[in-house]
């Protein structure tokens, strides 16, 4: 037989552990809803043509970054989950935004900038593959 202390102590352990287990997929859930916002700005940004201003990619940009920011913030609940890649490739697009000669019509913008959305996408899929998102 069990001693009642050893018992106490068993069945705190196992629901401690559940209480984790559903808080860390919680967690995901949120950062999965994240990433889809910020897969859906950055597919807002690519959409963009020559019927858009400069500084309708401007806001495009921004809302890739608010975008990253909730990813940030929602990954921050969850071990494991590492965004270098995703961060540094939006860096990268926002230089290369801001970069941008003024008189760039804004569809060649977008098709100078592929290399940068196409690295934010890789860097979107390593972390999506990691996940259980529901697609």
């Amino acid at each position: 037989m069990i001693p009642r202390t050893l018992s106490v102590v068993l069945v705190a352990a196992v629901l401690s552990v559940s209480l984790v287990a559903c808080g860390d997929e919680e967690a995901e859930a949120s950062l999965c809803d994240s990433l889809s916002g910020f897969q859906s700005s950055v597919s807002d940004l690519r959409d963009l043509d020559d019927d858009s201003s400069k500084e309708e990619l401007e806001a495009a940009r921004d809302d890739v970054g608010e975008a990253l920011d909730q990813v940030i913030s929602d990954a921050s609940d969850l071990a494991g989950v590492r965004l270098d890649g995703l961060q540094s490739a939006f860096g990268d697009l926002r230089t290369a935004i801001d970069d941008l000669p003024d008189d760039t019509s804004i569809s060649d913008a977008v098709e100078e900038l592929e290399p940068q959305l196409d690295s934010i996408g890789t860097a979107f899929q390593a972390i999506f593959a990691g996940l259980n998102c529901d697609e």
